[in-house]
Protein backbone atom coordinates (compact mmCIF):
# COMPACT_ATOMS: atom_id res chain seq x y z
CA UNK A 1 0.00 0.00 0.00
CA UNK A 2 1.39 3.38 -0.99
CA UNK A 3 1.12 6.12 1.64
CA UNK A 4 2.59 9.57 1.21
CA UNK A 5 4.96 10.87 3.89
CA UNK A 6 2.68 13.70 5.07
CA UNK A 7 -0.26 11.36 5.68
CA UNK A 8 1.94 8.78 7.39
CA UNK A 9 3.42 11.44 9.70
CA UNK A 10 -0.08 12.67 10.54
CA UNK A 11 -1.17 9.13 11.43
CA UNK A 12 1.95 8.60 13.57
CA UNK A 13 1.21 11.74 15.60
CA UNK A 14 -2.38 10.65 16.09
CA UNK A 15 -1.30 7.16 17.21
CA UNK A 16 1.31 8.56 19.63
CA UNK A 17 -1.50 10.52 21.29
CA UNK A 18 -3.76 7.45 21.48
CA UNK A 19 -0.99 5.02 22.51
CA UNK A 20 1.45 6.79 24.85
CA UNK A 21 4.59 4.88 25.83
CA UNK A 22 3.68 2.04 28.23
CA UNK A 23 0.03 1.79 27.15
CA UNK A 24 -1.63 -1.40 25.92
CA UNK A 25 -2.60 -2.29 22.36
CA UNK A 26 -5.70 -4.48 22.53
CA UNK A 27 -6.40 -6.85 19.63
CA UNK A 28 -9.46 -8.84 18.60
CA UNK A 29 -9.22 -11.87 16.31
CA UNK A 30 -12.06 -11.46 13.82
CA UNK A 31 -11.43 -14.23 11.31
CA UNK A 32 -8.98 -16.97 10.35
CA UNK A 33 -8.76 -18.33 6.82
CA UNK A 34 -9.47 -21.99 6.20
CA UNK A 35 -5.77 -22.66 5.58
CA UNK A 36 -4.79 -20.82 8.78
CA UNK A 37 -2.33 -18.63 6.89
CA UNK A 38 -4.32 -15.37 7.06
CA UNK A 39 -6.03 -13.59 9.92
CA UNK A 40 -8.16 -10.50 10.28
CA UNK A 41 -7.29 -8.67 13.49
CA UNK A 42 -8.88 -5.48 14.84
CA UNK A 43 -7.07 -2.97 17.04
CA UNK A 44 -8.73 -1.31 20.04
CA UNK A 45 -7.44 1.61 22.08
CA UNK A 46 -9.03 2.20 25.48
CA UNK A 47 -8.47 5.72 26.78
CA UNK A 48 -9.98 7.96 29.43
CA UNK A 49 -11.34 11.42 28.66
CA UNK A 50 -13.25 13.57 31.15
CA UNK A 51 -13.63 10.62 33.51
CA UNK A 52 -15.14 8.34 30.86
CA UNK A 53 -13.59 5.33 29.19
CA UNK A 54 -13.59 5.71 25.41
CA UNK A 55 -12.83 2.92 22.97
CA UNK A 56 -11.16 3.86 19.71
CA UNK A 57 -10.70 1.57 16.73
CA UNK A 58 -7.59 2.94 14.97
CA UNK A 59 -7.40 0.20 12.33
CA UNK A 60 -6.99 2.62 9.42
CA UNK A 61 -4.23 4.60 11.14
CA UNK A 62 -2.34 1.46 12.15
CA UNK A 63 -2.62 0.03 8.63
CA UNK A 64 -1.18 3.25 7.17
CA UNK A 65 1.74 3.26 9.61
CA UNK A 66 2.85 -0.40 9.63
CA UNK A 67 1.77 -1.31 6.11
CA UNK A 68 -0.82 -4.05 6.59
CA UNK A 69 -3.82 -4.16 4.26
CA UNK A 70 -7.20 -3.18 5.71
CA UNK A 71 -10.34 -5.27 5.29
CA UNK A 72 -12.74 -2.69 3.89
CA UNK A 73 -15.81 -4.88 3.52
CA UNK A 74 -17.81 -7.03 5.84
CA UNK A 75 -19.10 -6.44 9.31
CA UNK A 76 -15.86 -5.06 10.78
CA UNK A 77 -12.69 -3.17 9.98
CA UNK A 78 -9.61 -5.28 10.54
CA UNK A 79 -5.99 -5.60 9.51
CA UNK A 80 -5.25 -8.48 7.17
CA UNK A 81 -2.22 -10.32 8.54
CA UNK A 82 -0.54 -13.14 6.61
CA UNK A 83 1.46 -15.91 8.19
CA UNK A 84 1.28 -18.29 11.11
CA UNK A 85 3.45 -19.86 13.78
CA UNK A 86 3.62 -16.83 16.04
CA UNK A 87 1.36 -14.48 17.99
CA UNK A 88 0.23 -12.14 15.21
CA UNK A 89 -1.44 -9.71 17.65
CA UNK A 90 1.90 -9.29 19.40
CA UNK A 91 3.52 -8.80 15.98
CA UNK A 92 1.16 -5.88 15.27
CA UNK A 93 1.81 -4.30 18.68
CA UNK A 94 5.59 -4.78 18.33
CA UNK A 95 5.71 -3.24 14.84
CA UNK A 96 3.49 -0.34 15.89
CA UNK A 97 5.67 0.31 18.94
CA UNK A 98 8.84 0.15 16.82
CA UNK A 99 7.47 2.71 14.35
CA UNK A 100 6.08 5.08 17.01
CA UNK A 101 8.93 4.97 19.54
CA UNK A 102 11.87 3.15 17.95
CA UNK A 103 11.51 0.39 20.56
CA UNK A 104 9.37 -2.69 19.92
CA UNK A 105 8.67 -3.10 23.63
CA UNK A 106 7.48 0.46 24.40
CA UNK A 107 3.84 -0.70 24.10
CA UNK A 108 2.15 -3.68 25.73
CA UNK A 109 -0.20 -6.13 24.04
CA UNK A 110 -3.31 -7.95 25.19
CA UNK A 111 -5.97 -10.00 23.38
CA UNK A 112 -9.64 -9.22 23.99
Amino acid sequence: MKVNKAERDEQIEKLRKWFPRGSTVYTILRSVSRSGMQRQISIVCLTAENGKIIDLHPNYSVSQVIGYRLNKGGAHDALIVNGCGMDMGFDIAYNLSRVLYGDGYALNHQWL
